[in-house]
């Protein structure tokens, strides 16, 4: 019985670990379970599993919605949410998800991750907005808390700011959303203020299409180099409290071997250099480059091209590689300051701001 259960969970590891727990590859590859097209949805969460954690925010007095995350710990596009609702101080539920079986999406017609579940506090939990896509949930929820319009019916007026399109990429559709790098202001912004959104949007999209291409072939560039990895996803995401102990040695040793291998293929698909880790080095300084003399490339305050390239990057905070980005790019600096930022949930003031604006308008 053993034997067929251990062959039957290889088979899955194969299919799922183009995936990959770093969730990177989740964007990139299917395998082969639930919906592939990213389609915000309204859901029945009647059967829902129970939250992993719950993060309690500095506004969950004022918050009058309820969130909830499903992840991998380690996930570029997850990190780069959570850093997003941290900074804002924001409560959300994580539901860790079990990077083999993936049992806990079950409920969901879309199965990949992150996605996250929005509800409003009036409405009782069993119909829920299931939002895809990380770029997507987050100007979602940023054009909805500086509108302070924050009902599950508001929000699904917002999608229509974020139309859905079929792309064509690699050779293969894909389907995305329109305008998702950009926030939805209510009031006309000035020529200042415009050259700062465009400047927003087009380093999010940077994030998510050049600097987030360059972490999977460095982090699994070797088996050893993989295993540790592995190491570390598996104590980043407490899969000993979360999942059964017997899967969690085959997903580390099989996980490392087949990312070694996808990891030389995206490689050669991303056009990274024969040394990979130029490449890693190169995105990072970039950015630096890109933020100049100011703490931020918001200014003063994190924009939320910080916040993703944060978010990415904190992701691979335990690896090998991120040693050797702090030891050979002048980063770390700017990665301090936003790593303090968002632990101190300093946006939260902001929003203060915005909610009592909004009360004098009332």
């Amino acid at each position: 019985m053993f034997a067929g259960s251990l062959r039957q969970t290889l088979l899955k590891i194969s299919g799922l670990t183009t995936a990959g727990s770093l969730g990177y590859l989740a964007w990139n590859y299917s395998s082969g379970f639930g919906r592939v097209n990213c389609e915000a949805m309204e859901v029945d969460t009647t059967r829902t599993p129970r939250p992993t954690k719950s993060i309690s925010g500095v506004l969950k007095d004022n918050q009058d919605f309820h969130l909830t995350l499903y992840q991998y710990q380690t996930c570029p596009f997850c990190s780069k949410v959570r850093a997003y609702m941290d900074y804002y101080g924001l409560s959300y539920d994580v539901v860790e998800v079990n990077p083999l079986f993936r049992g806990e999406t079950k409920f969901s017609p879309y199965r990949r991750v992150p996605f996250l579940l929005f509800n409003d506090n009036k409405d009782p939990r069993k119909h829920e907005l299931l939002l895809p896509d990380s770029s997507l949930i987050v100007s979602l929820l940023q054009t909805s808390l500086l509108r302070s319009q924050t009902t599950k019916p508001e929000l699904q007026r917002m999608l229509d700011f974020y139309p859905e399109q079929k792309l064509v990429v690699n050779g293969k559709e894909k389907q995305d959303y329109a305008n998702k790098y950009y926030v939805m202001y209510e009031e006309e912004q000035g020529k200042q203020a415009s050259e700062k959104i465009k400047t927003e949007a087009q380093w999010r999209k940077w994030v998510d299409e050049t600097l987030v291409h360059t972490l999977s072939p460095n982090i699994y560039q070797s088996p050893g180099e993989a295993m540790r990895t592995f190491k570390y996803l598996s104590e980043a995401g407490e899969w000993d409290k979360n999942f059964p102990a017997w899967q969690i040695p085959i997903v580390i040793y099989v996980g490392a071997i087949s990312m070694y291998v996808i990891g030389k293929r995206l490689k050669k698909r991303h056009h990274l250099k024969d040394d990979v880790r130029i490449s890693l080095y190169e995105a990072c300084d970039e950015w630096v480059t890109a933020v100049g003399n100011k703490k931020f490339l918001g200014g003063d305050q994190p924009n939320l091209a910080d916040l993703a390239s944060y978010g990415v990057l904190s992701a691979i905070e335990g690896c090998d590689a991120f040693g050797d980005v702090k030891m050979h790019t002048r980063i770390l600096p700017w990665f301090n300051r936003m790593k303090n930022v968002v632990n101190d949930h300093q946006g939260a003031s902001q929003l203060n701001i915005i909610s009592k604006k909004a009360v004098a308008a009332a």
